[in-house]
């Protein structure tokens, strides 16, 4: 069968966002027998040279497009954006994030979650004096956004105050801390007196504003309320816990990437999905997170008629095995057996307390860990363990504490490990972007970038980054002309050395092509464009690709290999 190739148009790799909607899209095209080019070139202008990966895209050999429709018009409006489209011709294309006339689109109604979000500030914690930090006029989601926001105020009642509004230029972090300080600085507005909620475009200007407001000593959500959109990771992780609107980002990926297969494979219509949003309470608008590890409803299993803890769990351990594989899900790494070794340590450990659970829970997490995985599955099973095994001794309540107190040993063992690979990976990840950065500013005195393959062949491998191919436009060239390889990571060379390719081959060589998923980002460097990098997918912290697109433009410039703008 003929390899297919899809190339995932997206402005950036910069947060959470975009991140989720690429991990859905590769869940979609994993199974299948398509490639996957992801294309950050950045937002949509005619001053960004880095636009220029999307004009190469309709010369090279591509079979279908998903584009983040949300983000990439969010400067030039719905309108532009629908023309900039046709440059695509007849390729299919699915537009991701907005619903796009004469395209299939996967999307959410923006306009429901805000709404549902802002009712329950007013009607569930009595706020009354809301502000909102909207984001750019141009973007269609910050206005269905903003629409919603100010549809809530007037159904309950609510005048909207311009003193309580500020328009945010972007979706960042930035944003958030320029409209806390334009509201409790340059307006002089007070925290609960004025202003006792803020609803946030999205989650990022969110954390920014919560960031800011901890350093006025603004106390959330006590003095007032704050709530995003998106619900990424990092709003889980934020304190307090932040209130935000959950818009399926990761299944909108998925979603899209799915039909787009089914396009290609089947020959099939796509059709646009809405999918629905949802508010997701926590604590920053004043609710009470929900545990996760609650067992007041837990049942008993055991009974009293159960001779001890012991013989019960015995009795429980197919159940509690086909438990635990679902709760781990695969992301143990490639470990085998360890469902029947946990399982024997906790055994003995109610017999004997003589600590092998935590051992062994321990020994398994460092495992996941070692293989560039992470300590979450194991706290998963940690959950699902605990609650069986109290389901277990309901009806031994002696046996209870002893019980808590074990699991709570382990929990802690696990947030050991988890902050020491944190800390680790952070260590190494930095020192191996210092030598990538270091080498590529020595380029700006030799003007040479030869050194480039060997620190990149170094200190890529170990940042999760397996493969990447550097080129520049040859001098002089134009459009459909060559670029030239100046550095490249490849584990396996096969037959293909040339240090030339064309234009329309995207700057990938031989390895990089025939990859299952690839990160293509267009170098530019003092408003000229100069070459494309194209790096595996796969990298532990993805956030990383954009970093080495900036410093890997500063040696490709300093090398002298660049042409004019109008590439």
């Amino acid at each position: 069968m003929t390899q297919r190739r899809i190339v995932v148009l997206i402005d950036n790799i910069g947060s959470d966002y975009q991140i989720e909607v690429l991990s859905g899209v590769l869940r979609a095209t994993r199974a299948s027998n398509v490639n996957t080019l992801i294309a950050a070139g950045g937002q949509l202008s005619s001053s960004l040279q880095r636009n220029l990966v999307y004009d190469l895209i309709p010369e090279a050999s591509v079979d279908g497009i998903l584009v983040l429709a949300g983000s990439l018009s969010n400067l030039t409006g719905v309108a532009s954006f629908q023309s900039w489209l046709e440059r695509f011709g007849k390729l299919p294309l699915i537009c991701i994030g907005l619903d796009i006339s004469g395209r299939p689109s996967v999307y959410v109604d923006n306009g429901v979650g805000t709404y549902a979000t802002v009712k329950h500030l007013i009607e569930q914690h009595g706020r009354r004096k809301v502000a909102c930090f909207r984001g750019p006029p141009q973007s269609l989601e910050a206005e269905q956004r903003h629409a919603a926001y100010l549809k809530a105020l007037a159904d309950h009642g609510l005048i909207a105050d311009p003193q309580l509004e500020f328009v945010c230029p972007s979706f960042g972090r930035e944003d958030g801390h320029a409209a806390i300080a334009a509201l409790f600085g340059e307006r002089g507005l007070r925290a609960a007196a004025d202003v006792d909620a803020i609803v946030c475009v999205n989650d990022d200007v969110a954390l920014g504003a919560l960031e800011a407001l901890t350093r006025r000593g603004v106390t959330v959500p006590e003095q007032l309320s704050i709530v995003g959109f998106d619900d990424a990771p990092n709003a889980r992780a934020a304190n307090p816990p932040l209130t935000t609107v959950n818009q399926c980002v990761e299944l909108q990926g998925y979603t899209a990437g799915r039909e787009l297969v089914e396009m290609l494979e089947r020959g099939t219509p796509a059709s646009s999905q809405r999918l629905d949003s949802r508010e997701v309470l926590r604590s920053s608008c004043g609710c009470r997170t929900p545990y996760q590890n609650d067992s007041r409803g837990v049942e008993a299993s055991g009974g009293r008629a159960a001779r001890s803890v012991a013989l019960a769990f015995l009795g429980r351990q197919t159940t509690l095995k086909a438990e635990m594989a679902r709760a781990a899900a695969g992301r143990l790494g490639n470990q085998s057996g360890w469902e029947d070794k946990v399982l024997g340590a906790l055994s003995s450990d109610l017999q004997h307390s003589d600590g092998a659970f935590l051992y062994a829970m321990e020994s398994v997490a460092r495992r996941a860990v070692a293989v560039g995985g992470s300590v979450d599955p194991c706290n998963d099973v940690l959950t699902v363990l605990r609650l069986q095994v109290l389901g277990i001794s309901s009806g031994h309540p002696e046996a209870r504490p002893r019980i808590e107190d074990m699991f709570q040993e382990t929990r802690l063992i696990l947030t050991q490990v988890a902050l020491a690979a944190y800390r680790e990976r952070d260590q190494a990840a930095a020192n191996h972007l210092r030598n990538i950065s270091r080498t590529c500013l020595e380029a700006v005195g030799s003007r040479d970038v030869g050194s480039l393959t060997r620190v990149l062949s170094e200190h890529l491998p170990p940042l999760g980054v397996s493969a990447c191919a550097i080129s520049r436009f040859s001098s002089g060239s134009r459009r459909g002309k060559q670029l030239e390889l100046v550095a490249r990571v490849a584990p396996d060379f096969g037959n293909g050395k040339s240090l030339s390719l064309p234009v329309d081959s995207l700057g990938l060589d031989q390895t990089l092509a025939h990859l299952a998923a690839v990160v293509l980002m267009p170098l530019d460097f003092n408003q000229q464009a100069l070459g494309l990098a194209g790096f595996a997918w796969g990298a532990h912290n993805p956030l990383l690709y954009e970093q080495l697109r900036e410093v890997l433009s500063v040696a490709v410039y300093a090398s002298g290999g660049l042409i004019s703008a109008g590439v």
